[in-house]
């Protein structure tokens, strides 16, 4: 799936990228933006979190 399908997709799609290690940085940095907590949530607890905010400079 491309950026776009994932943002435009269900609950559940959004949840399962956000926790997926292998998601790009930049899908996870919109995700960490989505209006569901849950997706929100998802973020944080994704592995590659911490790589991603540190090269957030």
């Amino acid at each position: 799936m491309d950026k776009n399908e994932i943002l435009n997709s269900d609950i559940v799609v959004r949840m399962n990228a956000a926790r997926n290690p292998a998601t790009p940085a930049d899908v996870l940095t919109e995700l960490a933006k989505d209006s569901d907590w849950h997706v929100r949530i998802s973020v944080a607890c994704n592995p590659k979190l911490k790589e991603v905010l540190t090269d957030k400079k």
